[in-house]
């Protein structure tokens, strides 16, 4: 197997930052681009709360700094600089987002 792109999702987790060095060992084996991505499901207001006081604007805000925050983290912390890296923040439903991304950008 030769790979050329690696595709690493992360939800933060203590999980997936287990995982990291595995994704990062292949990547220098192959000589590989690393994508870190991660995605952020929408905010689903339930009804009994949609009069209330949130800012969801403000909240999804908050939600996206975050992400990106982590992101640009895992990477300054945990991965060399001889390995190139790409980092994307997608938003909808992971499982559907991540495929996707995956089959557009053949990784």
């Amino acid at each position: 197997m030769d790979f050329k792109k690696i595709i690493f999702p992360t939800d933060f987790s203590e999980s997936s930052q287990f995982a990291l060095p595995y994704a990062v060992d292949m990547a220098l084996k192959y000589h590989a681009q690393l994508t870190l991505v991660h995605v952020i499901e929408p905010i689903v207001t339930p009804v009994d709360f949609a009069w209330g006081t949130y800012n969801y604007p403000d909240i999804e805000k908050q939600v996206n700094t975050y992400a990106e925050d982590s992101l640009k983290k895992v990477v300054e912390e945990s991965i060399p600089d001889n390995v190139t890296t790409d980092v994307v923040l997608l938003f909808g439903k992971p499982w559907r987002e991540i495929v996707t991304y995956a089959k557009e950008n053949s990784v």
